[in-house]
């Protein structure tokens, strides 16, 4: 499926209020992280920070909740890469 820009910057504003807020939970850091991949990056796309790496360094740092890693894993697919490594050394 294609996602036009304008849904992915609405996807982006709402995990960066999440941030923002303080409520910022590893698996919204990995969604984020997933969404500037898959989106940006696989197209040779700039991205506006923060940068994937942060994102998953956050995502490190932050409270993991198995439940909604799992969750993220059943309905979201996560590219194979270094990043799908990365994400699933935090479940």
């Amino acid at each position: 499926m294609r996602l036009e820009i304008s849904l992915v910057r609405r996807i982006e504003s709402y995990l960066a209020a999440a941030h923002h807020n303080g409520s910022g939970k590893a698996h919204l850091y990995c969604l984020w992280a997933v969404v500037k991949y898959d989106y940006y990056l696989s197209r040779g796309m700039r991205m506006d920070p923060p940068s994937i790496q942060d994102l998953l360094s956050w995502a490190g740092s932050a409270q993991c909740q198995p439940a909604e890693m799992r969750h993220l894993f059943d309905h979201v697919p996560v590219p194979q890469s270094q990043l799908e490594d990365a994400i699933l050394g935090m479940r």
